[in-house]
């Protein structure tokens, strides 16, 4: 598809993106319920209940968005490629139309 080192290193960002989502909404919503609860045993028992059952959707959001991100980083990537080839063809068949 791309540069292999470019795609592991988006790939990479990707996964790093997913863990750090994932564990600040899991604090969040444990640290909501401790101060909406007040105790926190109750707190971490429903914490508990709701990563259970929610948790592989908070995964799948996070992994979604993480791949839409590596997504654009491509395109971007291939688009930036893309435009500097063509500036140094322009540049190439400008010098070459000044040598003649």
């Amino acid at each position: 598809m791309g540069d292999p080192d470019t795609d592991d290193l988006y790939m990479e960002a990707v996964e790093g993106f997913m863990m750090l989502t994932i564990f600040v909404v899991s604090v969040a919503i444990f640290v909501y319920l401790w101060i909406a609860g007040g105790s926190f045993l109750m707190a971490a028992v429903v914490w508990l209940v709701i990563m259970l059952i929610f948790g592989v959707a908070i995964g799948m959001v996070a992994t979604v968005v993480g791949m839409l991100i590596v997504w654009w980083l491509r395109a971007r990537h291939r688009f930036l490629e893309e435009r500097a080839q063509a500036k140094a063809a322009k540049a190439a068949a400008k010098s070459a139309k000044i040598q003649r």
